[in-house]
């Protein structure tokens, strides 16, 4: 008897996940009902982000009384894999949000779809140019960009610095006089992950790829970008020796640093702990230009097999979300930046310091390649700069061993 009791204990698990499965993957085949039904799967996170959505959601179907949005928000990994496995599947949901360069992925595999021909030219007008651009994949358009911002910028403790430096002359100078060597430093920043610093490069004129996506590493502009980053923590020691992301954190909410590169992410957190919070442009290198960090962008993306109304309906509700007020109200809650042209212009009329000056540094970021070698660029670059941080490696044999990883790890995904 207890046997029976287990089996069919088992059975009736079994029987629940794949009920709960099929729930998730249930979206652009899912049976006729008297309202269109579209549904979309996201992965922005917080409290307030989930109220907007909902409003936004609730908005729409008052405005489009035969559709009807299903919000399902799930773990950007979580979301990656059950898509995937819904795509094999031959479901999955209707519309996908995550980072454009997902579409790296899904766009090499052909799991999301070109949706350039499916927009209006007025409505792709509407949105700032070099963020449509970034969504685009050997010419071809697989996302609509919704929010950006993902990028990194120059922070600083107005209690400390009241004016932010036009230079990084200036910028040195002050963090001179307040590094200590020990306990306190004048520039922080997370020295592992490239993200960080790699924007240092533009201002030296370099650049990761050519023109033909070929991977330039080995060349005299990131020469140049290396020994100037060693110079910041070696010659004027304004860094400090070892700094993780954990670290920069630490030594600017607690005043021990008055300027940090860091993102949009952050800002709340700070203000949090009472810091009187400055943002701006990282300053331009004297002799050069301004430094150029990545920015990529949040992207909504349509399911490969999206058709009919489906299609229709689904079409609809992106441009929603990317009117003008919508765009004004992910930015907030988000604290990030609209991609829509008039919401771009709306920002200055904000109360928001903050959206303000990240404004300032978006206008010279770059957005971040979205091609699948990219992930071999960080390989080629991140264990190298450990090496230049650490004194172990010089300049020239830097961007011998960034190239040479980076071409290797890059056969991967020329296969």
């Amino acid at each position: 008897m207890v046997k029976v009791f287990k089996r069919f204990k088992c059975v009736v698990l079994v029987m629940l996940l794949i009920v709960g499965v099929g729930m998730i993957f249930t979206g652009c085949d899912s049976k006729k009902t008297d309202k269109v039904e579209v549904t979309f799967w996201e992965e922005d996170d917080t409290t307030s982000v989930d109220k907007a959505w909902d409003e936004i959601i609730k908005d729409f179907e008052s405005k489009n009384e035969n559709i009807r949005v299903i919000r399902i928000h799930l773990e950007p990994e979580s979301l990656r894999q059950n898509y995937q496995n819904s795509i094999i599947a031959g479901s999955g949901p209707c519309i996908i949000s995550g980072p454009d360069d997902n579409i790296g992925t899904f766009g090499t595999a052909k799991a999301v779809a070109d949706i350039e021909k499916v927009f209006s030219e007025d409505f792709l007008n509407t949105i700032e140019e070099k963020f449509l651009d970034a969504a685009k994949l050997d010419g071809k358009l697989y996302g609509i960009p919704y929010i950006t911002g993902n990028t990194v910028a120059l922070l600083y403790n107005k209690d400390l610095v009241p004016n932010a430096p036009q230079t990084m002359s200036e910028l040195i100078n002050i963090a001179k006089k307040f590094s200590d060597g020990k306990t306190k430093y004048g520039l922080v920043f997370n020295l592992i992950e490239p993200y960080n610093y790699i924007g240092f490069l533009g201002a030296f004129n370099g650049s990761v790829f050519d023109e033909e996506n070929s991977i330039t590493l080995n060349t005299a502009e990131m020469k140049e970008t290396i020994e100037y980053l060693y110079s910041l923590k070696n010659d004027y020691r304004i860094i400090p020796a070892e700094c993780d992301y954990n670290q920069a954190n630490y030594l600017f909410k607690s005043g021990k640093a008055p300027f940090l590169i860091n993102g949009p992410w952050s800002f709340k957190e700070y203000k949090d702990a009472g810091i009187n919070l400055g943002v701006t442009c990282i300053p331009r290198v004297d002799n050069a230009d301004y430094p150029t960090p990545y920015v990529s962008s949040k992207v909504l993306m349509f399911n490969r097999n999206l058709k009919g109304e489906k299609l229709d309906a689904a079409k609809k509700f992106v441009e929603f979300v990317c009117n003008k007020d919508n765009q004004m109200k992910l930015a907030e809650v988000m604290n990030e930046f609209p991609i829509n042209k008039e919401a771009i212009e709306e920002i200055e009329k904000l109360d928001n310091a903050e959206l303000k000056g990240l404004k300032e540094q978006i206008q010279k970021s770059v957005a971040m390649p979205i091609v699948p070698k990219m992930r071999a660029v960080w390989d080629g670059i991140k264990p190298t700069f450990q090496k230049v941080w650490a004194g172990k490696t010089n300049s020239i044999s830097a961007i011998k061993e960034m190239q040479k990883v980076a071409e290797e790890k890059a056969k991967a995904f020329e296969k």
